[in-house]
């Protein structure tokens, strides 16, 4: 039978990814996981995932701080 769509991660396309951080981060300036994972109803893995894989791009347009314990995320150019 298998679990079929387990758990609650809705599969988003990296598109819809890259669209939802540069619409939040052009009003809020940066984002946590923590945030991003609440925000899209996914798994803490997954928001992570996403996020390790879009900065460790060439020329990529998001970078990550570490403030405390908690890594935030921004924008190059911050528009």
């Amino acid at each position: 039978y298998g679990r079929g769509a387990a758990g609650r991660n809705k599969p988003y396309t990296r598109e819809q990814i890259v669209e939802f951080l540069d619409n939040h981060l052009r009003e809020h300036h940066s984002i946590t996981r923590k945030q991003m994972q609440y925000a899209l109803n996914i798994t803490k893995y997954h928001a992570q995932k996403w996020l390790d894989e879009l900065t460790a791009e060439d020329f990529s347009k998001y970078y990550g701080k570490k403030q405390g314990n908690t890594y935030v995320y921004y924008r190059y150019g911050g528009d």
